[in-house]
């Protein structure tokens, strides 16, 4: 477990690329990060190249893949956990996958503490009219199951209690009609020097969702249009 000290982050499905090549030894990370709604497909593998180029290692120094997979845009997660999976398979590796809310919650309470009985929830956008929802205690320890609900059965979830809500999809959240309890931290991008480490810290434990095990986090199937003129059906068919 000592031995792997050369870490590839990436993340694709909220909004944009984030890269990382992370060296344990020496706490050095090779970052790149480009907001983007799409083109992550022609984007990521040169990140992943150029952080890698820029760390000064090789693929063949890396020991362990970290991606996140889900929930997010259906397209982007799909891109990312595929590339993940390819890499891992190529280069006989572990790969590890968390999910993108665990992650926000961490990226928040790296920077700021919260209050005595404050609760934080990571709140990312769905693209439809509810939102992708998940709350945490201080020390971002799941207090609630993973849901895709709208505002108002998020408020009435929360009550009076004092939550922070942080992700992508506060600033619609804004719209509501919000108690003074619950304060706003918006969170675009995820930052991948932190899934990273948390990556190695989930394989350390044994019991992390590994290689062939790391599937994608939907919670909902993709948005599919049905043709509006119906196929033609060959005669004798």
């Amino acid at each position: 477990m000592s031995g792997l000290s050369k870490v590839l982050a990436l993340d694709t499905a909220l909004n944009g690329c984030c890269v990382c090549v992370y060296d344990r030894e020496s706490a050095q990370a090779s970052s790149r990060m480009e907001p983007m709604i799409r083109g992550q497909s022609e984007a990521l593998v040169p990140l992943i190249q150029d952080a890698i180029k820029d760390s000064g290692f090789g693929f063949d120094d890396i020991d362990l893949i970290v991606t996140t997979r889900g929930p997010g845009a259906f397209t982007g997660l799909r891109i990312g956990l595929s590339t993940a999976k390819s890499l891992a398979l190529a280069l006989d590796i572990p790969l590890v996958g968390l999910t993108t809310l665990e992650i926000l919650a961490r990226q928040y309470l790296a920077e700021k503490d919260l209050t005595k009985g404050q609760a934080l929830a990571a709140l990312i956008e769905t693209k439809r009219e509810d939102f992708y929802v998940q709350l945490f205690d201080g020390s971002a320890a799941p207090l609630s199951e993973l849901q895709a609900i709208g505002g108002e059965e998020i408020l009435e979830q929360i009550g009076s209690d004092s939550v922070v809500m942080v992700g992508d999809a506060v600033e619609r959240f804004s719209e509501y009609a919000l108690p003074e309890s619950v304060s706003l931290h918006e969170i675009k991008l995820i930052d991948p020097e932190l899934i990273a480490k948390m990556g190695f810290e989930e394989f350390s434990k044994k019991t992390a969702n590994t290689n062939a095990t790391v599937e994608p986090l939907y919670l909902r199937s993709p948005d599919v249009s049905q043709p509006k003129t119906p196929p033609r059906i060959l005669a004798g068919s």
